[in-house]
Formats: structure tokens, sequence, C-alpha cells
């Protein structure tokens, strides 16, 4: 495993930003993993068409595969563009994008497990906080239920949990410590 950058934060004195694990069995960061899957037309056809039930629900407006996929090209070209200016010359704002995984979480803390996602929006990028404005995305996916049950979003699940015990075998625990990975 490796941690590899996406942006820095404008304010160059420190370590704020995106940042990606990238795993041994690829040669892609996280980041770049999600956004292929998010514009890949087949492969998103294949997931929508086996999701198809979840897509009929009154939440996500019953709305066709096709649909759903332009949506979902639509709003990954929005999240990039999003993540990318959220930080600018005056410093990141990442911390309004991604929230602590579970919404019965009020208190930020080192390595939290967090999502990330705009507006009303299925997708979701899954990422460890470092600090307010400082996060290590740890992979991503379309959540089109109420709750991670669904085997893709276990999957999730698994890499924020071994993503952790790697940063934590590091002593990676905030920005400054990141340095010592990069």
């Amino acid at each position: 495993m490796e941690v590899k950058l996406i942006f820095v934060s404008g304010n160059k004195s420190n370590q704020d930003g995106l940042y990606s694990m990238k795993y041994s069995h690829t040669n892609m960061t996280e980041y770049a993993r999600i956004q292929d899957y998010w514009h890949n037309y087949s492969v998103l056809e294949t997931f929508f068409s086996n999701n198809v039930e979840d897509l009929k629900t009154d939440y996500w407006g019953a709305i066709k595969i096709t649909e759903a996929i332009s949506s979902t090209m639509e709003e990954a070209d929005r999240f990039d563009y999003t993540l990318h200016t959220c930080c600018n010359d005056s410093g990141c704002d990442l911390q309004f994008i991604f929230q602590p995984l579970y919404n019965s979480e009020y208190q930020l803390t080192p390595l939290q497990k967090s999502k990330g996602k705009i507006r009303r929006s299925w997708l979701r990028l899954y990422a460890l906080r470092l600090d307010n404005d400082c996060f290590i995305v740890t992979g991503g996916s379309i959540k089109l239920t109420p709750d991670m049950r669904p085997i893709h979003l276990q999957e999730e699940l698994r890499k924020l949990e071994r993503a952790k015990v790697f940063l934590q075998s590091k002593d990676v625990y905030d920005t400054e410590d990141l340095n010592s990975i990069l």
C-alpha cells in the first residue's frame, strides 16, 4: 500500500489536501480507479442492471438505467471539479464535502472513517480524515440504499479498515506524519 497525492491546498505551508491510497494489486490510485468506474458506460450499465430494483424506489425517482448512467457520468464530473476547486489560494474546504461515515458521530477524530458526497447524489468517496481539510481516499462507490449492506459497499468498509490499520502501522495520525510515507 502507498499514499499518493491528488492535490494540496493553495496554502503550500501545510499538507492539507486530498490524497489517495494505491493498493499493491493495481497501478492506479483509488481516486483514479473510481473516476474511471464512474465514467465507464458498460460497467455502469452492468451495475445499474444488477441493482435496478434500487433505482425503482421513490427516493431516486424511479429513473431508467440509461438516465442513471448519464446522471452518474455528469455527477462524477461535477464531483471531480468540486474537489479540485475547493482547494484554492486561500486553502481547502474539504471538511464541507467529507463528513463522518456514521451519522451518529459528531466529534472529528484522527483517521476517522468518512464519506464524501455532493448534493443529493449516489456517488460516494470513502476516506480517512487526518485533519479538517486533509483526507486520504480509500475507495468509492455508488450508494443506492440507505445502509451499507450491499456487497460492494461492504468491500468499501473493508478498504477503509485496511487503510486505517496500514496508516496506524506507519504511525500516521495527522498531516505532519504524512511526510514519513510520501
